[in-house]
């Protein structure tokens, strides 16, 4: 009786030890799965990979691989010329839009002549903008915003923009700093708008 007893209680716990080591193996999946996911450590899965794992492919645009090209055109290197933080593009008529701070001139610092020498390379910027038909060769069409006049928000830069379009019109936000640029300036944010990406912009008068 007490050999049955015992064999009775056994089994099922046998049974459950065997079932838990197999679940607990870890799934194998593809050195090239494993690549895609960034995981290093197959043995050791946090609930979220192993999840991102089980996931079916469907085309998660966060993975498309891009391809680089060499910007050509007006928006090539251009020696003493500085264009940076572009915006987002946009395609209006079959062409391309972008928006970027622009500047001339070499960045001193703070250890230079604050008052008429750039400390930073976004300082002393407009804001420009440049078209193209195929995304690669660009024109660089003038100047959407200019900083403001001596005495206003943003009479010592204007720049790191993003587009916005809504409802026919389209919107240009961006950062703003008033002379003097020192080391704890307040940047402020600036608005314009206009009814087509050419322009003409009408600014905020205050940030």
């Amino acid at each position: 009786m007490k050999n049955t007893t015992w064999i009775s209680f056994l089994f099922p716990a046998l049974l459950l030890v065997v079932g838990c080591s197999d679940t607990d193996k870890p799934k194998r999946y593809s050195a090239e799965k494993y690549d895609y996911l960034g995981i290093t450590d197959p043995e050791h899965l946090s609930a979220a990979s192993k999840r991102a794992l089980e996931w079916p492919d469907i085309g998660n645009e966060w993975f498309i691989e891009f391809k680089t090209y060499d910007l050509k055109g007006d928006l090539a290197y251009e020696e003493g010329v500085v264009r940076r933080d572009p915006s987002a593009m946009i395609k209006v008529d079959g062409k391309y839009f972008v928006w970027y701070s622009r500047s001339i001139g070499e960045t001193q610092g703070f250890g230079g002549d604050i008052e008429n020498d750039k400390v930073f390379p976004w300082d002393r910027c407009d804001l420009w903008y440049a078209t193209s038909e195929d995304g690669i060769t660009w024109k660089e069409e003038g100047m959407a915003v200019p900083r403001g006049p001596k005495g206003a928000y943003d009479d010592r830069s204007v720049f790191t923009t993003e587009i916005m379009v809504w409802e026919g019109k389209y919107y240009l936000c961006y950062q703003t700093v008033k002379s003097p640029y020192n080391t704890r300036v307040k940047n402020q944010v600036g608005l314009a708008w206009a009814d087509s990406p050419h322009g003409p912009w009408t600014k905020s008068e205050e940030p």
